[in-house]
């Protein structure tokens, strides 16, 4: 149930899903919409790898979760 970044927040950084689950959600209370599950080796947010840009969902984790996080600057 932990929260790894909300929409609209910018976004700095990649993150590859080492162990876990987490769910990529939008909207809120009755309009909330689980739009992707992620397991082991999935990336996250890789558009902000290449550009300033802001998250288009909200990632929730639904497990114990491990993450690689990967700045802009370093994956440059």
């Amino acid at each position: 149930g932990e929260t790894l970044f909300r929409a609209e927040a910018r976004a700095d950084a990649g993150f590859v899903v080492v162990s876990g689950t987490v769910e990529l959600v939008t909207g809120s209370g009755a309009r909330r919409r689980v739009v992707a599950s992620l397991t082991r080796g999935a990336i996250l947010g890789e558009l902000a790898l290449l550009t300033q840009t802001r998250r288009a969902a909200t990632a929730v984790t639904t497990s114990e979760c491990d993450f690689l996080r990967i700045t802009r600057a370093s994956f440059r």
